[in-house]
C-alpha cells in the first residue's frame, strides 16, 4: 500500500485535469448560450456537444499541445455574461482574474468584451444609475487586471520584455525591425 501511495504521488499529473475542466466547462458556458435564445433541450445539448467537439477547440488542447488555449470557456463565459447583461461586478472581476491566471490572450479578450458590455449598456440605459454602474464594472475590472498582473509578477521584469538577439523588441521595432532586432551588443 505505501509503494502505491508514494507512486500516485510521484506521478500525479494536472494536464488531464485541466483538459477535462476545459471541456466541462465549454459545454456548460455553450449550453447557458444557447439557453438565452431556445426552451428545446435537444437543441441546447446539440449545440453545447458542438462547441464541445469543435475542431479548433480540440487542436488547440491536443495538436499544439498548449493546454492553456483549451480555455475557451473563459471567452464563452464573457460572451454569456455580455449576452444575458450580467451586472455583477464581483462576477466580471472574477472571470478577469482568473483569465490573467491562464492565458494572457484570453485577458485581452475578455477586456475587450467588457469594454464592448459598458459601452453598449451605456448606450441603451434610460437612467444615470446604470450607466454608473457601467463605469464602475469597467474600472473594477481594470483594477483588477492591475493588480492580478501585478500579483503573477508582470511588471517585475526591469527594463520589460527585450529578449536577446534576433528577438530583441524595442520601439522602433514597429517601423524599422533591423534597428533593435539582431544587436551585437545584447
Amino acid at each position: 500500500f505505501l509503494n502505491w501511495n508514494l507512486h500516485l504521488r510521484i506521478h500525479f499529473q494536472y494536464v488531464g485535469i485541466w483538459t477535462v475542466t476545459c471541456f466541462a466547462l465549454q459545454g456548460y458556458f455553450a449550453a447557458k448560450i444557447v439557453n438565452l435564445y431556445t426552451t428545446s433541450k435537444a437543441l441546447v445539448v446539440l449545440f453545447a456537444a458542438n462547441f464541445i467537439i469543435a475542431p479548433i477547440f480540440i487542436f488547440r488542447i491536443g495538436m499544439m499541445t498548449h493546454p492553456q488555449l483549451g480555455a475557451q470557456w473563459i471567452l464563452l463565459c464573457a460572451i454569456f455574461f455580455f449576452l444575458s447583461q450580467n451586472k455583477k461586478i464581483w462576477q466580471w472581476v472574477l472571470l478577469v482574474a482568473v483569465s490573467h491566471c491562464v492565458e494572457l490572450y484570453m485577458s485581452a479578450m475578455v477586456l475587450l468584451i467588457i469594454v464592448g458590455f459598458v459601452v453598449s449598456l451605456t448606450f441603451s440605459s434610460k437612467s444615470r444609475q446604470e450607466v454608473i454602474h457601467a463605469v464602475k464594472i469597467l474600472l473594477a475590472s481594470f483594477v483588477c487586471s492591475f493588480i492580478s498582473l501585478w500579483v503573477l509578477g508582470f511588471f517585475s521584469l526591469p527594463d520589460g520584455v527585450k529578449g536577446d538577439g534576433f528577438f530583441r523588441f524595442g520601439g522602433t521595432t514597429l517601423f524599422d525591425p533591423r534597428i533593435s532586432g539582431v544587436s551585437s551588443a545584447s
